[in-house]
């Protein structure tokens, strides 16, 4: 069946891009445009590492997509033993279709071993085998919200039936990636893969039993929030394969912090936490962490709506600083999928509260006070004023005086003076 599939995806995506290759090339706006042509995504390929890839024991049959720069010219094929495959000179049994923008090239029963490719890549192309070997994963939610962890177990088969050699499993490496789809309208575009966690087999952590070939994962989804292609990649001492699933879209972590400050000391600061009620049940909710204090205290949350309990903490204050509030969110959404979920970190700074101000009667005090001492400011301004005019008065008639009394003086002298000489004359 798989066969047959990947020769009908293979054959559909050929007509299509066959019939308007320049219109089609030209139409890809993110890395998975091709693929919807055909309505479903493969889930079974190789990794393409720039222009090389490996081909292993394990490949029946490969189809290679290549989308390169639009009006380059067709890629070049260059085999492990050094031979050169050309869209114009290739094997009779080799199916290659070309057009403006891509190349497609179906080899049934490959040759094993280095391949590299030789043109101008873009990186959409992929290059999807069929194989006995499988990977097997439990389907991720559509909708997952940020900073939230999810436990996905998965599985390895071959020719349809779960691989038993233990030696074999242990030898597995297992790894989740988010690949963003680059749409511009969100926060995740442009960025690079995310390597998100690895899948165990050792019975630790959420696994449940060791190599009993069900590998766990616990995936913390921290990554911009956006639409994105969950991209799981097996590595091997022999081989390499990359699993792909339905796009999912990691949203914003419907809850919001928010601290009011105390301005007052010994008044505590009041934390509130709002819950979108239309993707969470909000009268389900379960939040714990711990509030750090500058000192290095360490205050516990527990919230548990069913309980009853409010969605507000008050937070003692008497030291000042920076608080750091971590919570984990156990909920519900509104369409009954439980989640658990880190809350982002929230930081706030307490200061050292202001003085208190004085009272409404201690300021009318103080005005009467400052009246007063304006009114006996001006009434010595006055004194001082009328002071200064009688000395000033005192000090003109002490001179009118001196200037008086000199001419009198003067006059008396001048008389006394005339009547010397008059005397003088009669005789």
């Amino acid at each position: 069946m798989a066969r047959v599939w990947l020769i009908r995806c293979g054959l559909a995506l050929t007509v299509l891009l066959a019939s308007q290759p320049a219109a089609v090339a030209e139409s890809l706006p993110n890395p998975y445009d091709a693929f919807r042509l055909t309505e479903m995504a493969p889930d079974n390929q190789l990794p393409l590492l720039g222009d090389r890839f490996r081909i292993d024991d394990h490949v029946d049959e490969i189809t290679m997509v290549f989308f390169r720069d639009h009006g380059t010219d067709p890629v070049v094929l260059i085999l492990p033993d050094g031979s050169k495959w050309y869209s114009s000179r290739h094997p009779q049994d080799v199916q290659w279709e070309s057009g403006a923008g891509f190349d497609q090239v179906r080899i049934e029963s490959p040759m094993r071993g280095p391949w590299q490719v030789s043109g101008a890549l873009r990186p959409e192309s992929r290059l999807m085998v069929i194989s006995d070997l499988q990977f097997h994963a439990e389907p991720l939610p559509q909708r997952i919200f940020r900073g939230e962890t999810i436990s996905v177990e998965g599985r390895f088969t071959e020719a349809g039936e779960p691989i038993e050699q233990r030696d074999f499993r242990s030898a597995i490496q297992m790894q989740l990636h988010l690949v963003s789809t680059n749409d511009e309208n969100h926060n995740n575009f442009g960025i690079n893969p995310r390597h998100l966690g690895d899948f165990l087999d050792d019975g630790r952590g959420h696994d449940v039993r060791a190599r009993d070939g069900i590998f766990t994962g616990e995936i913390w989804f921290n990554a911009p929030s956006g639409p994105y292609l969950p991209s799981y990649q097996a590595i091997t001492p022999l081989y390499q394969r990359t699993y792909e699933q339905s796009p999912i879209m990691l949203a914003e972590l419907p809850v919001q912090l928010e601290v009011r400050v105390s301005a007052t000391e010994g008044v505590p600061h009041v934390l509130d936490i709002h819950v979108d009620e239309e993707q969470l049940q909000v009268d389900d909710l379960v939040l714990r962490g711990d509030v750090e204090y500058p000192n290095g205290e360490i205050q516990r949350i527990d919230i548990r709506t069913a309980m009853g309990d409010r969605l507000r903490e008050r937070i003692p204050n008497y030291v000042n600083g920076s608080f750091a509030i971590d919570l984990t969110l156990f909920a519900t959404t509104t369409d009954g999928r439980e989640i658990e979920a880190t809350v982002a970190t929230y930081d706030f700074m307490a200061r050292q509260p202001e003085p208190a101000g004085p009272t409404d009667e201690e300021l009318a005090a103080i005005r009467a006070e400052q009246r007063e001492a304006e009114i006996a400011a001006q009434v010595a301004a006055e004194r001082e004023r009328l002071r200064k005019q009688r000395v000033m008065l005192g000090l003109i008639v002490g001179v009118n005086l001196v200037l008086v009394l000199g001419w009198i003086g003067v006059m008396l002298f001048r008389r006394r003076g005339q009547g010397k000489n008059s005397g003088k004359a009669k005789k």
